[in-house]
Protein backbone atom coordinates (compact mmCIF):
# COMPACT_ATOMS: atom_id res chain seq x y z
CA UNK A 1 0.00 0.00 0.00
CA UNK A 2 0.92 3.32 -0.86
CA UNK A 3 -0.01 6.61 1.73
CA UNK A 4 -1.79 8.92 0.32
CA UNK A 5 -3.20 6.58 -2.36
CA UNK A 6 -6.29 3.77 -2.85
CA UNK A 7 -4.17 0.67 -3.95
CA UNK A 8 -4.63 -3.09 -4.27
CA UNK A 9 -2.14 -5.62 -3.90
CA UNK A 10 -2.45 -8.68 -6.30
CA UNK A 11 -0.32 -11.92 -6.79
CA UNK A 12 -0.20 -13.65 -10.48
CA UNK A 13 1.64 -16.61 -11.61
CA UNK A 14 1.97 -18.42 -14.12
CA UNK A 15 3.41 -22.44 -14.55
CA UNK A 16 4.74 -24.35 -17.27
CA UNK A 17 5.46 -28.13 -17.27
CA UNK A 18 7.63 -29.49 -20.17
CA UNK A 19 9.61 -32.35 -21.48
CA UNK A 20 13.60 -32.40 -20.65
CA UNK A 21 15.95 -31.68 -23.36
CA UNK A 22 19.05 -31.71 -20.90
CA UNK A 23 19.66 -33.96 -18.36
CA UNK A 24 23.00 -34.23 -15.55
CA UNK A 25 23.86 -37.50 -14.03
CA UNK A 26 26.58 -36.25 -10.85
CA UNK A 27 29.15 -38.58 -10.35
CA UNK A 28 32.03 -39.40 -7.99
CA UNK A 29 35.26 -41.20 -7.78
CA UNK A 30 37.03 -42.17 -4.63
CA UNK A 31 40.27 -44.03 -4.81
CA UNK A 32 42.46 -45.13 -1.84
CA UNK A 33 45.95 -46.17 -1.60
CA UNK A 34 48.91 -46.12 0.84
CA UNK A 35 50.79 -43.49 -1.67
CA UNK A 36 49.56 -40.21 -1.98
CA UNK A 37 50.34 -39.60 -5.59
CA UNK A 38 49.38 -43.09 -6.39
CA UNK A 39 45.69 -42.47 -5.10
CA UNK A 40 45.72 -39.43 -7.85
CA UNK A 41 47.45 -41.26 -10.02
CA UNK A 42 44.37 -43.92 -9.89
CA UNK A 43 41.43 -41.65 -9.75
CA UNK A 44 42.74 -40.04 -12.75
CA UNK A 45 43.29 -43.36 -14.43
CA UNK A 46 39.49 -43.70 -13.45
CA UNK A 47 38.39 -40.59 -14.96
CA UNK A 48 40.18 -40.99 -18.12
CA UNK A 49 38.93 -44.61 -18.90
CA UNK A 50 35.48 -43.58 -18.42
CA UNK A 51 35.66 -40.81 -21.14
CA UNK A 52 36.93 -43.69 -23.17
CA UNK A 53 33.62 -45.54 -21.95
CA UNK A 54 31.47 -42.70 -22.67
CA UNK A 55 32.62 -42.48 -25.97
CA UNK A 56 30.99 -44.74 -27.91
CA UNK A 57 27.60 -43.67 -26.53
CA UNK A 58 28.04 -39.99 -27.93
CA UNK A 59 29.17 -38.53 -24.90
CA UNK A 60 31.50 -35.73 -25.89
CA UNK A 61 35.09 -35.06 -23.18
CA UNK A 62 33.60 -31.59 -22.80
CA UNK A 63 30.09 -32.93 -21.61
CA UNK A 64 31.48 -34.40 -18.75
CA UNK A 65 32.92 -31.39 -16.40
CA UNK A 66 35.46 -31.99 -13.26
CA UNK A 67 33.93 -29.79 -10.71
CA UNK A 68 36.24 -30.47 -7.37
CA UNK A 69 39.35 -32.71 -6.40
CA UNK A 70 40.28 -33.37 -3.12
CA UNK A 71 42.99 -35.06 -1.24
CA UNK A 72 43.51 -36.40 1.72
CA UNK A 73 43.70 -38.86 4.57
CA UNK A 74 41.22 -41.99 4.88
CA UNK A 75 40.18 -43.69 8.15
CA UNK A 76 38.58 -45.99 9.41
CA UNK A 77 36.95 -46.96 12.76
CA UNK A 78 38.33 -49.68 14.70
CA UNK A 79 37.48 -52.74 16.72
CA UNK A 80 37.75 -50.46 19.94
CA UNK A 81 36.18 -47.00 18.05
CA UNK A 82 40.13 -45.87 17.80
CA UNK A 83 40.70 -44.18 14.35
CA UNK A 84 42.99 -46.33 12.53
CA UNK A 85 44.40 -44.67 8.98
CA UNK A 86 44.36 -46.43 5.44
CA UNK A 87 45.65 -44.25 3.97
CA UNK A 88 45.63 -41.57 1.01
CA UNK A 89 42.26 -40.89 -0.96
CA UNK A 90 41.52 -38.76 -4.08
CA UNK A 91 38.19 -37.51 -4.91
CA UNK A 92 36.90 -36.39 -8.19
CA UNK A 93 33.39 -34.80 -8.43
CA UNK A 94 32.01 -34.33 -11.51
CA UNK A 95 29.01 -34.15 -13.71
CA UNK A 96 28.12 -36.17 -17.28
CA UNK A 97 25.72 -33.27 -19.15
CA UNK A 98 23.97 -34.91 -21.70
CA UNK A 99 22.39 -32.98 -25.11
CA UNK A 100 19.74 -36.48 -25.61
CA UNK A 101 17.55 -37.23 -22.40
CA UNK A 102 16.92 -40.88 -24.29
CA UNK A 103 20.58 -41.57 -23.47
CA UNK A 104 20.03 -41.73 -19.75
CA UNK A 105 19.71 -44.83 -19.44
CA UNK A 106 22.65 -46.51 -21.60
CA UNK A 107 24.70 -43.73 -19.67
CA UNK A 108 23.31 -44.88 -16.42
CA UNK A 109 24.07 -48.56 -16.91
CA UNK A 110 27.49 -47.88 -18.04
CA UNK A 111 28.09 -45.53 -14.96
CA UNK A 112 26.65 -48.46 -12.55
CA UNK A 113 28.83 -51.34 -13.97
CA UNK A 114 31.82 -49.20 -12.25
CA UNK A 115 32.89 -50.40 -8.88
CA UNK A 116 35.11 -46.96 -8.64
CA UNK A 117 32.24 -44.93 -9.18
CA UNK A 118 29.13 -43.65 -6.79
CA UNK A 119 26.30 -41.96 -8.32
CA UNK A 120 25.06 -38.94 -6.92
CA UNK A 121 21.67 -38.00 -8.58
CA UNK A 122 20.49 -37.46 -11.87
CA UNK A 123 18.48 -33.95 -12.61
CA UNK A 124 16.88 -32.24 -15.54
CA UNK A 125 16.45 -29.43 -17.12
CA UNK A 126 15.57 -27.00 -20.31
CA UNK A 127 18.57 -25.08 -22.35
CA UNK A 128 16.02 -22.29 -23.50
CA UNK A 129 14.78 -21.82 -19.56
CA UNK A 130 15.43 -17.72 -20.22
CA UNK A 131 13.12 -17.72 -22.91
CA UNK A 132 10.61 -19.58 -20.88
CA UNK A 133 10.80 -17.94 -18.13
CA UNK A 134 10.58 -14.38 -19.61
CA UNK A 135 7.27 -16.11 -21.64
CA UNK A 136 5.92 -16.81 -18.22
CA UNK A 137 6.97 -13.40 -16.35
CA UNK A 138 4.37 -11.71 -19.28
CA UNK A 139 1.72 -14.28 -18.39
CA UNK A 140 1.83 -14.06 -14.58
CA UNK A 141 1.94 -10.24 -14.85
CA UNK A 142 -1.36 -10.15 -16.62
CA UNK A 143 -2.66 -13.00 -14.55
CA UNK A 144 -2.18 -10.11 -11.45
CA UNK A 145 -3.75 -7.55 -13.95
CA UNK A 146 -6.62 -9.67 -14.74
CA UNK A 147 -7.19 -10.45 -10.87
CA UNK A 148 -6.89 -6.81 -9.77
CA UNK A 149 -9.71 -5.78 -12.47
CA UNK A 150 -11.88 -8.13 -11.25
CA UNK A 151 -11.49 -7.64 -7.49
CA UNK A 152 -11.92 -3.60 -8.10
CA UNK A 153 -14.68 -4.05 -9.79
CA UNK A 154 -16.84 -5.35 -6.96
CA UNK A 155 -16.29 -2.05 -5.77
CA UNK A 156 -17.23 0.11 -8.40
CA UNK A 157 -13.69 1.16 -8.89
CA UNK A 158 -10.69 1.03 -11.51
CA UNK A 159 -7.46 0.45 -11.96
CA UNK A 160 -5.20 3.23 -12.34
CA UNK A 161 -0.92 3.20 -12.40
CA UNK A 162 0.98 0.92 -11.35
CA UNK A 163 2.37 1.53 -8.07
CA UNK A 164 5.12 -1.24 -7.43
CA UNK A 165 6.01 -4.41 -9.00
CA UNK A 166 8.34 -7.87 -7.20
CA UNK A 167 9.16 -10.76 -8.60
CA UNK A 168 8.97 -13.54 -6.49
CA UNK A 169 11.61 -16.64 -7.28
CA UNK A 170 10.02 -19.11 -9.17
CA UNK A 171 11.76 -22.62 -9.37
CA UNK A 172 12.77 -25.41 -11.87
CA UNK A 173 12.41 -28.82 -11.29
CA UNK A 174 12.88 -32.27 -12.39
CA UNK A 175 14.62 -34.89 -10.37
CA UNK A 176 14.62 -38.02 -11.03
CA UNK A 177 13.28 -40.06 -8.36
CA UNK A 178 15.47 -43.30 -8.35
CA UNK A 179 18.93 -42.89 -8.64
CA UNK A 180 21.77 -45.35 -8.84
CA UNK A 181 24.21 -45.65 -5.76
CA UNK A 182 27.03 -48.46 -5.52
CA UNK A 183 25.32 -49.45 -1.74
CA UNK A 184 21.82 -49.75 -3.01
CA UNK A 185 22.66 -51.25 -6.28
CA UNK A 186 20.87 -50.07 -9.82
CA UNK A 187 17.27 -49.22 -10.07
CA UNK A 188 16.10 -47.39 -13.17
CA UNK A 189 13.11 -46.37 -13.82
CA UNK A 190 13.47 -46.05 -17.97
CA UNK A 191 9.64 -45.29 -18.17
CA UNK A 192 10.44 -42.43 -15.36
CA UNK A 193 13.98 -41.59 -17.43
CA UNK A 194 12.16 -41.53 -20.58
CA UNK A 195 8.95 -38.83 -19.08
CA UNK A 196 11.48 -36.97 -17.58
CA UNK A 197 10.21 -33.17 -17.09
CA UNK A 198 10.49 -29.96 -16.13
CA UNK A 199 8.23 -26.99 -14.07
CA UNK A 200 9.55 -23.72 -14.65
CA UNK A 201 7.07 -20.95 -12.74
CA UNK A 202 7.09 -17.38 -12.36
CA UNK A 203 5.46 -15.40 -9.91
CA UNK A 204 5.09 -11.57 -9.29
CA UNK A 205 3.19 -9.13 -6.97
CA UNK A 206 1.79 -5.72 -8.25
CA UNK A 207 0.37 -2.85 -6.81
CA UNK A 208 -2.09 -0.80 -8.64
CA UNK A 209 -3.45 2.46 -7.77
CA UNK A 210 -6.88 2.97 -7.43
CA UNK A 211 -9.46 5.58 -9.35
CA UNK A 212 -13.25 6.13 -9.75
Amino acid sequence: PCPGKRSISVSGNAESSMPANEVTVSVKIRTVNDDLAEAQKNSKAVFDKLLNDLAPLGVKPENVQLQDHELGKEFEDGPDGQRLWKGFYSSRSFKVVLGDVEKLELVHAELAENPDLELNGTSYSRTDQIKIRKKLREDALEAAREKAIAMAAVYQLKLGPVLTIEEESGFGYGFLSNTITRNTGVNLDVEGSARGKVTLSAIVSVVFELID
